[in-house]
């Protein structure tokens, strides 16, 4: 082998180390931080409460809500199947800003800066009294002035604490 055969399998081999690092350090970062908290309500601590979800979009991004013709990248938020507790409403929360994108020449709804999203939820019939924890997935797609990054799914577990019985 000459010289510079070697001289450039080293470098093939260098970059073949460093590349992929590079690649990795550009995966997409989490654009939103999501947190959740448990309410019951005082007269009906026992069967119902509210998940309080929080999302908070970095600095120039916001999450879609309700693209119009494209359903399956707005936010849904779902109870995972649980033996704890259940959906048991429509969400609400922070009013969406609306806007029209002229690029898909559609109608939006989406959060930007720090939003909640309040879920009821009914506790199951035989659940024992204490500390229990309820899934939740948040289903949501990001976008920027330039980008949007493809829809994702963070999981969160939910502690609650179930009260005895009246």
């Amino acid at each position: 082998m000459t010289l510079n055969v070697v001289r450039a399998l080293c470098v093939a081999i260098a970059l073949g180390a460093v590349v992929p690092e590079a690649s990795v350090a550009q995966v997409d970062e989490p654009t939103v931080d999501w947190t959740a908290s448990w309410s019951a309500g005082a007269a009906l601590s026992r069967e119902q409460g509210t998940l309080e979800l929080s999302g908070v979009v970095q600095e120039g991004w916001h999450v879609l809500r309700s693209p119009a013709a494209r359903r399956s990248h707005r936010l849904r938020i779902s109870i995972d199947d649980n033996p704890v507790a259940s959906q048991a409403g429509a969400p609400s929360g922070t009013t969406p800003e609306s806007r029209h994108d002229p690029s898909f020449d559609l109608d939006t709804q989406f959060y930007t800066r720090s939003f909640a999203v309040h879920v009821p939820v009914a506790v199951k019939t035989g659940v024992e009294a204490g500390g229990q924890v309820v899934p939740v997935s948040i289903r949501f797609q990001t976008c920027s002035a330039r980008e949007c990054r493809p829809p994702r799914t963070s999981s969160l577990s939910v502690p609650i604490e179930v009260h005895p019985a009246l």
